[in-house]
Order: structure tokens, then C-alpha cells, then sequence
């Protein structure tokens, strides 16, 4: 069973990434189950064999063991898992089909005549979902799947357009954790304006380690505000109201 969690363990952390788009997320399902299968044929992993000795000498780093309750079949529970990975995976939709066409790993031989058309309808279906100039995008992509070298501009923004289809909720997830900890009893009166844009530099800005606040600061103080150490709060008063208001003063005492 610890052969097969860790596994799944592994597959969660891939789904969870920023970077997992929906054809990866499909292929690392598929993977985990390419894998669960040959745990099944082998009898186990690591973790398996070393309780298969623990049976055998019956004991555990030296202490005797007795047996007690029967144990999971071990071949019922990774069926029972590969079962239900498999019926997720089985929830192909028509636009899954359209980006794996995108992909290289799903293309025919470069030598197959197949090649030159293939994926053709996919990216056609794609350019009108995303508003996209239907012409150019194909030619590009046939230019893109013969010569093998960095796509051309028009197919540059489907591809970018397509790593942004999520492979599951976990950022959904994020933002969601994120304004619980912005929003809470004692601090509710943001605004939805102020709320949308905080969490926007939460999930998409730089971390504190790569900011660099020196060029704000230097604005923020530009534009007459005062530091943070300051013992009078408010903005300063303008120079030039005081260098006019002073010439005036004079003027009345001449």
C-alpha cells in the first residue's frame, strides 16, 4: 500500500503545479497508471518486498512480531485504484483531443505522409475559440511540424493560449486561500476593487525575495509623501505654496 500512496502522492504534486495545463495533467494520469500496472505484474515495490521479509522472519528491526488481523489484498487495492484512474482519464473532452494535436510527442513520423495534415482541424477549432486568424495560425503550424524550429508568431499565441487550459482546481484553490487570508472578521471593509487587485499581485507577483522597492520608495517620496519614521503624518506641504506665500509676505511688509 506505501508503494502505491507514494505514487499518488507524487501525481498530487503534479497536478497541484502552476505549470501542469490539462494535455499534461492527461498524460501524468496516464503515466501513474502505466506504473500502478507494473507494481501489480511485479508483486509490489520496495516497500512491498521489505514487509514480504518482515512475513518470512517475523520480526522488525530485531523485535518479534505476532500476527494479528489479515491485511488488504494488495492486488484488489491497486486494481480498485487503477480502476478509478482510469475513469477519470476516460473524460476525454473534444478539446483535449484539439491541444494533444499540439504537441510533438502526438505527431506521426517525420517520414509519414501524414504529417503535413495532420492536427489541421484541431488548430482550426482552436484559432475560432480563441479569436484567432484561422489562415495564418495553419500555415504556421505546417511550417511549425516540417521544419521543427521555433513556432512562427501566429501559432506563438495558440500555444501560449493552451498552456493556460488548468489541469485541475488547485489554483482555483489558491485564490480562494488567499482571500481567507486577506478577508477575515476583523478586517472586512475592502473594497471588491482593492480585494481583486491584492490578490492579484498575491497570485501572479514576483516574491518578496526578487522585489525590489527602492524605485517605489523613491516615487512615493517624490510625490511628497513622508517616510514611515516620520513623527508628522500626512503628506508635506508643497514648496512652491510656501515660496509664493513668502514672496507675498514680504511684498505686504515692504
Amino acid at each position: 500500500m506505501k508503494d502505491v500512496l507514494r505514487e499518488l502522492s507524487f501525481l498530487s504534486l503534479k497536478l497541484q503545479s502552476r505549470t501542469c495545463n490539462m494535455v499534461t495533467s492527461y498524460a501524468e494520469v496516464s503515466r501513474t497508471m502505466a506504473v500502478l500496472k507494473a507494481l501489480k505484474s511485479a508483486g509490489g515495490g520496495k516497500s512491498t518486498r521489505r514487509l514480504v521479509d518482515i512475513e518470512t522472519s517475523h520480526t522488525f528491526k530485531g523485535v518479534p512480531l505476532t500476527d494479528g488481523r489479515p491485511g488488504i489484498n494488495a492486488g484488489q487495492f491497486i486494481t480498485a485504484i487503477m480502476d478509478y484512474l482510469d475513469r477519470r482519464a476516460c473524460i476525454r473532452s473534444p478539446l483535449l483531443e484539439d491541444l494533444q494535436k499540439l504537441y510533438k510527442t502526438n505527431w506521426p513520423s517525420a517520414d509519414s505522409d501524414e504529417l503535413i495534415l495532420y492536427g489541421e482541424e484541431s488548430v482550426i477549432r482552436l484559432a475560432k475559440r480563441l479569436c484567432l486568424p484561422i489562415r495564418p495560425v495553419v500555415e504556421a503550424f505546417r511550417t511549425y511540424k516540417i521544419e521543427s524550429g521555433k513556432p512562427q508568431p501566429e501559432l506563438v499565441k495558440l500555444l501560449a493560449a493552451a498552456e493556460t487550459y488548468p489541469g485541475s482546481t488547485a489554483e482555483c484553490e489558491r485564490g480562494f486561500s488567499a482571500m481567507n487570508e486577506m478577508v477575515w472578521d476583523k478586517r472586512n471593509r475592502l473594497n471588491v476593487d482593492t480585494l481583486s487587485s491584492t490578490m492579484f499581485i498575491k497570485l501572479n507577483g514576483v516574491s518578496v525575495a526578487k522585489f525590489d522597492p527602492f524605485p517605489y520608495v523613491q516615487s512615493w517620496l517624490a510625490a511628497g509623501y513622508r517616510l514611515s519614521t516620520s513623527w508628522i503624518t500626512g503628506p508635506k506641504p508643497c514648496e512652491q505654496s510656501n515660496t509664493h506665500q513668502n514672496l507675498v509676505e514680504k511684498l505686504c511688509v515692504g
